[in-house]
């Protein structure tokens, strides 16, 4: 990647060694026109090999080294912006790189992610119209059922976001559904929730503090941390004080609770996807219409297929 970058740039790298030809290039292309760095999903080398410690170990390792070569160009850098689902800060990956700022949490960039109430209705009033008009609703009813289902991400407690890409999607299709999910399937937090046997009713208005963030160790990951990482858990309550501040964390919106359960089923059913939305309808509808033992008889069916392993 470094060759190619340095090719575009009509640069000859002399260093055979990643770490200084990217030093190299960096420092030859500071000689064209200022240098800005953006690396999307840092810890993708990382998250691939959950399941496989030594590789993933292996590829912190050279990531490591990479990193470092940044904080000894700086002089040659405008700009570095390093984005991931996952902060390992106990994984020494950034020991070197260590001037970096964690915006995360940070209150000054809570609304650059996702669109605000104002945007919406500003912005997406024609859409906003076509929509109540397809669900026969108001718009302002309609809104709150845009509100239920893709609001309320939030990184300060104050100000809550929507989803963008599920928002666009919606306008698109004019179908509520799990846009996000489907955008991505994770793989690994299902199969690790399911190894660690986690009780994810634990997780709803969940109270955390600091250094509930920090807690990503490779070798043993905290679930808490990596569902608010990986976006499925955001911040709704923050109490503050000198001793620390002390957070509430739950589900974003319907949307992500309701991706999240659902492909839970499928993780320890087996099921397909057509198959347990099959049998979820079924088991609301034996509910809706007081069908009891019709719904115990679905719900025996559903742990009939669970694998138990010892």
């Amino acid at each position: 990647m470094v060759s190619e970058i340095a090719k575009l740039y009509g640069i000859s790298i002399d260093n055979n060694n990643y770490k200084s030809a990217f030093a190299e290039l960096l420092k030859k292309l500071s000689e064209i026109d200022q240098v800005i760095i953006l690396i999307d999903e840092y810890d993708k080398p990382l998250i691939d090999f959950l399941e496989n410690i030594e590789q993933s170990n292996k590829n912190r390792e050279i990531l490591k080294t990479f990193y470092s070569t940044i904080k000894g160009c700086e002089e040659y850098l405008k700009f570095v912006f390093i984005t991931g689902v996952s902060k390992f800060s106990q994984t020494s990956l950034f020991s070197d790189l260590n001037n970096l700022n964690d915006i995360t949490i940070n209150d000054k960039y809570n609304g650059i992610c996702g669109y605000k109430k104002e945007d919406i209705k500003n912005h997406f009033k024609d859409y906003i119209k076509e929509l109540a008009v397809e669900y026969n609703k108001k718009s302002n009813s309609i809104f709150e059922d845009i509100k239920i289902w893709y609001d309320g991400y939030s990184w300060n407690s104050k100000e809550f976001i929507y989803n963008p890409f599920s928002v666009l999607n919606l306008f698109e299709t004019k179908t509520f559904s799990n846009y996000w999910f489907k955008s991505g399937s994770p793989t690994f937090l299902l199969k690790l929730i399911r190894k660690k046997n986690y009780d994810l009713t634990k997780v709803e208005k969940i109270e955390v503090t600091d250094d509930t963030f920090d807690k990503y160790n490779i070798e043993n990951i905290s679930i808490i941390a990596l569902l608010f990482q990986t976006g499925y858990l955001t911040i709704k309550k923050r109490k503050k004080s000198t001793q620390g501040t002390l957070y509430t964390l739950d589900y974003p919106n319907l949307e992500v609770k309701k991706s999240l359960l659902e492909h839970l089923i499928s993780e320890y059913s087996g099921a397909t996807n057509g198959e347990k939305s099959i049998l979820i309808n079924r088991l609301r509808d034996n509910l809706i219409n007081k069908e009891f033992d019709e719904f115990i008889e679905t719900l025996k069916s559903l742990f009939a297929g669970l694998v138990y392993e010892t």
